[in-house]
């Protein structure tokens, strides 16, 4: 483990600081901990992943990730159950990210909700995910409007949404997990808008290779509200 991160320390010029939190993680001193260290070093691996060049440099990236996931898989496994609550806790905040980015008509934050590198194909198929994911595994559903495929097309909708004039605010309400895996999380709940409106929406989030989690569906229908009789 310390050669594992004297090279990676090398390769990507990280603070020391960091490494150092990685190596207190290591000795099971604190889960917390722990759980941030591997995130930071997921992050690592993506961003040097990104950053090679060459076809040495890139299987160079890819032996780390290799022994990182190796070093992973020796620790001591983890509770299922607690692993489904983290994802659980996880998606939720990133669905109440979600509607303060609309809310704010923020773009910026829109787009750092939605997946760009979501894994889903593990570390045993060479490839960067990132084309994969924006082309195929985002999906995005306004009220009203036909299915939209790909981060790109998403992000274009979501563009044209906060330029329009009179888009209404939306309180959530009734916010339920319906589905809790440690890789996939569903998260149901209504809309309720400034105007009176009504939506049910279904939003779908993903686990990255770095742990944090991202949209990667999102679905409203608008409730028909009662007439008067």
């Amino acid at each position: 483990q310390t050669c594992f991160h004297f090279v990676l320390a090398r390769m990507t010029r990280q603070p020391r600081h960091c490494l150092a939190r990685i190596g207190r993680a290591a000795s099971g001193a604190d889960e917390e901990a722990e759980v941030a260290a591997k995130s930071a070093v997921g992050r690592l691996l993506t961003d040097l992943e990104s950053g090679m060049e060459g076809e040495v440099g890139r299987l160079r990236a890819q032996a780390l990730r290799l022994r990182w996931e190796v070093l992973i898989e020796e620790a001591p496994p983890e509770d299922p159950a607690a692993k489904a609550e983290g994802g659980r806790l996880g998606a939720l905040a990133a669905n109440r990210a979600f509607y303060a980015a609309f809310n704010s008509r923020d773009l910026g934050a829109m787009g750092e909700v939605w997946a760009s590198e979501v894994t889903r194909w593990g570390f045993l198929l060479f490839i960067q995910d990132r084309q994969v994911t924006e082309d195929n595994a985002c999906m995005c559903v306004h009220p009203d409007r036909a299915r939209l495929q790909g981060r790109a097309a998403i992000m274009t909708s979501w563009k044209k949404v906060f330029e329009a004039q009179g888009v209404p605010q939306i309180q959530v309400t009734e916010e339920e997990v319906l589905v809790a895996s440690e890789d996939v999380v569903v998260v149901v709940c209504k809309e309720e808008t400034s105007v009176g409106g009504m939506h049910e929406a279904t939003n779908t989030f993903g686990r990255s290779r770095d742990g944090t989690w991202y949209m990667i569906g999102h679905q409203a229908s608008p409730v028909m509200q009662p007439g008067p009789r």
